[in-house]
């Protein structure tokens, strides 16, 4: 009798295993759709990768239902290159690279100081810090740690142009060779930089302030960095509180404005759109092929945030409730 029982736990027991691997896959998240990267509450640990499917169904914690732990603490940057996507941890001082389709975590970068946005060129991926002057180059297949590059300033953002890493340091943008691994250049066009961003591929974007606080857009050369477009901003003077560069173009917020200007041909056209109800506004995307827009609510930065989609003329679409101080949407095409 005894062993009849004991076989029967053990059926019990394997059955119980197989349903919660069963449930397990079925939580992972399969074909197109985007990434949230909820950032969670400092110091506590409560960072959440999120999946939003085509037909607006929510799954968090990929990564804790993939890896059987948390993720970390700040969530900063999501990159994907290759088959991984890299999870930039800004105070878990780590970066968590993890397989696109198992999402299960395939080596960590680790011993970094803080940790904010990456890049890859090259071989190699390029990290940089939140308060110091150092990027950080590292092996893109071990995760190995190789070498740091002085800026001589903090930049907030990194970027790759070609070959070329990008970033803005002291009013000037800097060109860092990822064939060299080194600082070559830096430009300034004879005015102040205050903001720069690229899609990764062919578009080139700053934000300049001239004389008299004059501020311009400028469109650039992707390897040569010598201006194509430039463009009179007379509403922006400041820094933009976000900046998007897509194919075809560069979107710019400030305050509850979003001014869109389209390359066509060699000239730069402005459209200027007003937006409300998006709440406490803490990231924006735009869809690559839609063209739609995506906007993250942090709310009061303790309960969960929203996503609000909109189209390109701002009818809406959709609004989710997604995890924890949502700082941005990443979108994928299976």
């Amino acid at each position: 009798m005894k062993k009849i029982i004991v076989l029967i736990c053990v059926l019990v027991s394997i059955s119980s295993c197989k349903k919660d691997k069963e449930e397990l896959k079925d939580s992972l998240p399969t074909g197109s759709g985007f990434y949230v990267v909820n950032e969670g509450n400092f110091t506590w640990g409560n960072a959440t990768l999120g999946f939003v499917s085509d037909s607006f169904s929510y799954s968090d914690k990929v990564y804790e239902n993939a890896n059987n732990k948390q993720l970390g603490d700040v969530l900063q940057h999501f990159y994907e290159w290759g088959n991984n996507y890299y999870l930039v941890m800004n105070n878990s001082k780590k970066i968590e690279a993890i397989d696109k389709t198992t999402y299960k975590s395939i080596f960590t970068v680790k011993d970094l100081k803080n940790p904010r946005y990456m890049t890859v060129a090259g071989n190699n991926g390029y990290v940089n810090d939140l308060f110091t002057d150092e990027i950080t180059v590292f092996d893109l297949s071990t995760g190995a740690t190789m070498n740091t590059i002085k800026l001589g300033g903090k930049t907030s953002r990194i970027y790759r142009s070609g070959a070329w890493v990008l970033c803005k340091v002291n009013d000037k943008i800097y060109k860092i060779d990822s064939k060299a691994v080194q600082l070559t250049d830096s430009f300034d066009f004879g005015m102040k930089i205050l903001d720069l961003s690229t899609d990764e591929d062919s578009m080139v974007f700053a934000v300049a302030q001239g004389e008299k606080d004059s501020t311009f857009v400028l469109q650039l050369d992707r390897i040569s960095l010598g201006i194509k477009n430039k463009e009179y901003f007379p509403f922006l003077n400041a820094k933009p509180k976000f900046m998007r560069v897509t194919p075809n173009g560069v979107y710019i917020i400030k305050g509850t404005t979003l001014h869109y200007m389209e390359v066509i041909g060699n000239t730069l056209t402005t459209r200027t759109e007003i937006f409300n109800g998006m709440g406490n506004l803490y990231g924006f995307d735009v869809h690559p092929v839609t063209g739609d827009f995506y906007f993250c609510d942090a709310k009061d930065y303790a309960s969960k945030g929203n996503v609000t989609i909109t189209d390109s003329d701002l009818n809406f679409i959709k609004k989710l409730e997604v995890g924890i101080i949502p700082n941005g949407c990443y979108f994928v095409n299976e």
